[in-house]
């Protein structure tokens, strides 16, 4: 479940530049360029209450405006306020059984990993 069910944006009021979710905290980082300084309509995002299990309720932090949670259908509106890139965090107390409290990809390599795999194959 992990792979495919995670926070993301749904609409964006403006054009967005960043969003990304970091499995290992739970957390969702998201930034976007507005199309104007306040808009009526909200920058909307799913948020599966699968991250937020066991009472671990969304810590919600924006750089503007105001928010909703509408928990029943999954979704955090925001209204921002301002014309300069906005941004979004949300984090969760909930932790993954294994998962480490961070994760370091800088040594990792694909290729590597292919060539290690391979190279255990044996053709009987």
């Amino acid at each position: 479940m992990e792979a495919f069910v995670r926070p993301s944006p749904v609409a964006t009021a403006g054009t967005p530049i960043s969003h990304v979710f970091d499995l290992a905290d739970c957390s969702f980082h998201m930034k976007f360029l507005p199309t104007r300084e306040s808009d009526e309509n909200p920058t909307e995002i799913f948020i599966p209450d699968y991250f937020f299990r066991g009472g671990a309720e969304p810590e919600i932090s924006v750089s503007s405006g105001r928010w909703v949670m509408l928990r029943h259908v999954q979704i955090l509106r925001w209204w921002h306020d301002g014309s300069g890139e906005q941004s979004l965090t949300i984090a969760s107390g909930y932790r993954h059984v294994g998962m480490s409290e961070s994760v370091d990809d800088s040594d990792y390599y694909l290729g590597e990993w292919w060539a290690q795999l391979y190279s255990r194959c044996v053709i009987l």
